[in-house]
């Protein structure tokens, strides 16, 4: 399982926030938080899935597209647009994680994948 700190820490390292040989800021760890926060009810209440994950348990599986999903939702607040895409493909990763993980019938039976 990741916690907060990996996905926040990964997603501040990917947009070059803090260097790979340091841990964030105190106040960058808490704004990027703050925002993975937000992503995952929005998984909850938007595509219906992923419920069971908290922020401190967010499958293996779901670390990378969850930072990078992360990383694009907050590369512009540091002036990095260079990395949006990542909020885009990091999304897509997560929700390909999830639905691999459940069954057919268990999805809802209308669903907003995009």
């Amino acid at each position: 399982m990741a916690t907060s700190l990996d996905i926040t820490t990964e997603a501040l390292r990917t947009i070059k926030v803090c260097p790979v040989h340091r841990a964030p800021k105190a106040e960058d760890h808490a704004r990027a938080k703050e925002k993975l926060e937000s992503l995952l009810e929005q998984l909850s209440t938007t595509y219906g899935i992923a419920q069971e994950w908290t922020i401190e348990t967010v499958p293996s599986g779901a670390f990378e597209g969850m930072a990078d999903w992360l990383a694009g939702s907050i590369c512009l607040a540091y002036a990095r647009p260079e990395y949006r895409a990542l909020l885009t493909t990091g999304r897509a990763s997560v929700l390909a994680y999830e639905y691999a993980q459940v069954s057919y019938d268990q999805l809802p039976s209308e669903q907003v994948f995009f």
